[in-house]
């Protein structure tokens, strides 16, 4: 028998040994990556004014799981381009509350005192996990746009809380009379000018870094729109009587009028009602007659005091404001309401009774190139519309953010971690597979000299 000489095994088999390593490294490394989670994670802090109490700015309950709401994961999705379930992102999100180490101890001091002990946390860890099929930078990336579309949520949610208009302007196609497509435009274009009309004035320094438009550069494009563009084509189809088909378009009218005269003939005998009902408050009080309202007390009595005599005590108040709306209040409210609605209602149907008077009187317009241009200026004012609506959203959607952030902000920027460290598994494993490699060496080589 051979004398013992490692070296001379370790030599022999060294190629062994090293395809023990590789094959005992690539294996620890399939399994680790078959295993491997990045996390991309970031704090937030809720830093409105009534955060420490649990509460928005609008006064509403602060909801953490907002963060990865459906409206929000819709909104990632549509950022990012990405073609996977909103499921799929949201089910890998996690929110984590933070406690500050004294909180915790005086949480104890009260609860043992027999207190009661009440916190609201305002610092959140925000984290998205994903599996090695996708990289760090994927983790990131969405966890950055979930902020960033939470943000202008939140911003317009409960700071805002006034909603840009939908875009309307798709569907005035074919389905519709030229009359009628530029009445939807019209339409369209006032709710928009209306909302630009607010935001200008609660907002008249801000800027959109991604648009360069202003709310009163927005507002003024909307205007000249609503006083140039739209006119004009209003002009070219009423001036030349174009219709696409006429018939149809004069049953449509003369329905709506139908409608509309019925409309008011109702609204005429609620305000009567409703002016009857308050006259008879009114009249009621000044007699001094018990004429109550709320609730019997324990005496048979009524438990509130006269109508108006409730209102004027409560307006004395140290505020000026009343506390507390009464069935007067309710009457006189409504009776405003159903006013101005049947106001509104009244310049329709004097619109409507105009617009048919023109195309009944007149001659259905022949004239294909009359039709062309009318054509080609709804298609053009219709495509400026929808351009200008979406420097419209995007500045919007970048105001919301700006307030948001100012409510709810970050504390750290985002990194990233790895639920495996691959390298440091790898190493082990060639160390592990090498000794391993060596063994095997050794008695493949003794057992030859024996």
């Amino acid at each position: 028998m051979n004398k013992f000489n490692l070296l001379k095994y370790l030599s022999k088999w060294k190629y062994l040994i090293f395809a023990v390593c590789v094959l005992g490294a690539l294996i620890v490394y399939k399994y680790a990556m078959y295993n491997q989670e990045y996390t991309a994670s970031t704090v937030i802090s809720y830093t409105g004014q009534n955060a420490a109490d649990g509460k928005t700015p609008s006064g509403d309950d602060i909801d953490v799981t907002e963060i990865y709401s459906a409206a929000v994961i819709t909104d990632v999705l549509e950022d990012l381009n990405l073609n996977i379930g909103a499921d799929a992102i949201r089910s890998k999100c996690k929110v984590t509350e933070i406690i500050p180490p004294d909180e915790e101890v005086k949480k104890q001091a009260l609860l043992e005192a027999g207190e009661e002990y009440t916190y609201f946390p305002t610092d959140y860890v925000v984290s998205f996990s994903v599996g090695s099929e996708y990289s760090q930078d994927f983790a990131r990336t969405v966890l950055d746009s979930i902020i960033k579309n939470y943000f202008a949520t939140y911003g317009e949610k409960y700071i805002n809380q006034q909603t840009l208009p939908n875009n309307n302007v798709r569907g005035t196609d074919g389905q519709y009379d030229y009359i009628e497509r530029v009445e939807i435009l019209d339409a369209w274009a006032l709710n928009i000018s209306d909302y630009l009309a607010a935001k200008k004035e609660t907002q008249p320094n801000y800027r959109s870094a991604e648009t360069g438009y202003s709310f009163s550069d927005l507002y003024e494009i909307y205007k000249s729109y609503i006083d140039y563009d739209i006119p004009q084509i209003y002009s070219l189809i009423l001036e030349q009587e174009v219709t696409g088909d006429k018939e149809t378009l004069i049953k449509k009218y003369q329905s709506d009028i139908s409608t509309y005269e019925l409309d008011l003939q109702n609204m005429e005998e609620k305000i009567n009602d409703l002016n009857d009902l308050i006259t008879k408050y009114s009249d009621k009080n000044k007699e001094g007659v018990e004429y109550h309202y709320g609730t019997q007390s324990d005496e048979g009595n009524d438990a509130s005091d006269y109508i108006l005599k409730n209102v004027y005590d409560e307006w004395n108040q140290e505020d000026g404001h009343v506390q507390s709306e009464t069935t007067y209040d309710t009457l006189i409210n409504e009776y405003v309401d159903i006013e101005t609605e049947k106001e509104k209602l009244e310049v329709d149907l004097e619109h409507k009774k105009k617009l048919l008077a023109v195309f009944t009187d007149g001659a259905q317009s022949e004239d294909m190139s009359n039709k062309d241009e009318i054509e080609q200026s709804l298609e053009e004012l219709s495509q400026k519309l929808g351009d200008m609506y979406s420097s419209v959203s995007t500045t919007v959607d970048e105001y919301n953010q700006y307030i948001g952030a100012y409510n709810v902000s970050t504390l750290s920027s985002i990194s990233t971690s790895e639920k495996i460290n691959v390298r440091m598994y790898i190493v082990l494993a060639i160390i592990i597979f090498f000794f391993g490699g060596c063994i095997g060496a050794i008695i493949l080589g003794r057992s030859k000299d024996f």
